[in-house]
């Protein structure tokens, strides 16, 4: 395990070189990802960045925006930082990638007794259902082949910008499962999660990254959370987020 002092020595190190910095992240209200109270915000994705950002001697602003929008606001450098992203070709052309953070499962959930149980690919394709996912969200070559073979689900598909709209339409009966991280399920109350059928087949899984912008992040600074990255990632503090 890495020695406080090793970390103290970076975040000293670092600023003496580069002086204090201020990151902009992107967040939204998801529990336990992301909580906001009295203005203050905490949770696993606010835990993810402070442990790098302060390593580094940084300061940590939050932005509140939704998913698609944040990317939008990365590419263009209106803000600096966002978790949990998936890495892909189109994306590195404007994003920076350090990590990564952790993997990700995507699971699909629905109301207990709501839909047969989704145990294989096949039933998946089979499915007639009106299923909810983030816009701006993308969970691998297997979902969107699904998507392709299966019209009545890609016709039905609903794409929203905030996610915690995804309880209220699947109690109301307006969808009828929804696709998220699965890290998202251990935040939910009991009584609630009692109500749910997370079903058995993982629609995804990956790592995500930190995703700092190019258009506002220097290269020497990328280097600086690297370097850190490489130290944190091996501590009891960063092993324990999750």
């Amino acid at each position: 395990m890495i020695k406080r002092s090793l970390i103290f020595s970076i975040i000293l190190f670092s600023a003496s070189v580069f002086g204090r910095c201020e990151i902009s992240m992107r967040a939204h209200v998801f529990p336990p990802l992301a909580i906001k109270n009295n203005q203050q915000w905490s949770g696993i994705d606010i835990d993810y960045a402070n442990i790098l950002i302060n390593a580094v001697g940084c300061k940590l602003k939050i932005v509140e925006a939704p998913w698609l929008r944040g990317l939008k606001l990365l590419e263009h450098g209106e803000i600096d930082l966002m978790v949990n992203v998936t890495k892909s070709v189109e994306r590195e052309k404007y994003f920076y990638f350090v990590g990564p953070q952790r993997i990700e499962y995507i699971k699909l959930v629905s109301k207990k007794g709501g839909l047969p149980l989704i145990k294989t690919w096949q039933q998946l394709e089979a499915l007639d259902a009106v299923i909810m996912r983030q816009r701006g969200s993308y969970f691998g070559e297997k979902f969107e082949q699904v998507l392709n073979k299966n019209a009545p689900l890609r016709e039905k598909l609903v794409e929203l910008a905030h996610n915690k709209t995804r309880l209220e339409l699947l109690e109301s009966g307006k969808i009828d499962a929804f696709l998220v991280d699965e890290m998202f399920l251990k935040g939910l109350p009991n009584k609630l999660k009692n109500r749910l059928e997370i079903h058995p087949l993982v629609i995804n899984s990956n790592p995500v990254f930190y995703a700092f912008s190019k258009a506002s992040i220097t290269e020497a600074r990328i280097l600086e959370f690297r370097n850190a990255f490489e130290m944190i990632a091996k501590t009891s503090d960063f092993k324990a987020i999750n």
